[in-house]
């Protein structure tokens, strides 16, 4: 696991003292009651991100690493898949994919990547887990992004070159229009992550659920 940087410390004995705060009035003297109460407290930020406060992004990612054997850890979760109705999904060779239920299923549901690896510097297996929305609504709005970035492109060019020529710039109109339709497909894309954040988190969480009885250790991104 990567060694941390001052400024890393700071931000994370900053993030963590007001938690050390309440553990001290709620009378947590026992060093193995604190060390629980932070397990708690780092699993409710799954992210591998110093600053906790930032804007989640688009396809957030963490990673975990364990002791456990690859076989082990997709055979756990298939145990988990089974013994758990609120998740669906299905595991591959080295790969699973964790969804939402279809009666809970919307248009902005996310899905879970769940990759596992062998770390060939540590030796230990590696967990890699990318979530973010389903690859048909990702891949529509790539679409959605590059079409009017690649208009703005041309007729930008094409504008350049008439201004140069002193010509028409009657054109110029599709920049703006570009623009605005860049903007609402943003705020639809910002909607629909807020819309399917509570479904993020559980995926989230029931993938460290897989991982809680195999034992882990979170790297940082």
């Amino acid at each position: 696991m990567p060694e941390k940087n001052g400024d890393d410390l700071a931000v994370s004995v900053q993030e963590l003292r007001p938690r050390l705060s309440l553990f001290n009035d709620l009378g947590h003297k026992n060093v193995e009651h604190f060390h629980v109460s932070l397990r708690h407290y780092l699993t409710m930020h799954p992210f591998n991100r110093h600053r906790v406060t930032e804007v989640v992004e688009v396809r957030p990612r963490f990673r975990m690493t364990t002791s456990a054997t690859e076989e082990e850890v997709l055979d756990m979760a298939r145990t988990h898949l089974n013994t758990h109705d609120d998740v669906s999904g299905k595991v591959f060779w080295h790969h699973a994919i964790f969804r939402v239920p279809d009666d809970q299923k919307h248009y902005w549901s996310p899905e879970l990547q769940f990759s596992v690896e062998k770390d060939p510097l540590s030796g230990e297996t590696l967990v890699r887990c990318l979530i973010g929305p389903r690859q048909s609504v990702w891949a529509f709005f790539l679409f959605l992004y590059a079409l009017p970035g690649l208009l703005m492109f041309f007729f930008g060019m094409n504008a350049f070159v008439q201004y140069s020529l002193h010509d028409d710039l009657s054109t110029m109109w599709v920049i703006p229009v570009c623009l605005a339709f860049i903007a609402l497909v943003y705020l639809a894309a910002f909607f629909g992550r807020k819309k399917g954040h509570e479904q993020m988190l559980h995926l989230i969480r029931f993938a460290y659920g897989i991982m809680e009885p195999l034992g882990y250790e979170r790297q940082h991104v």
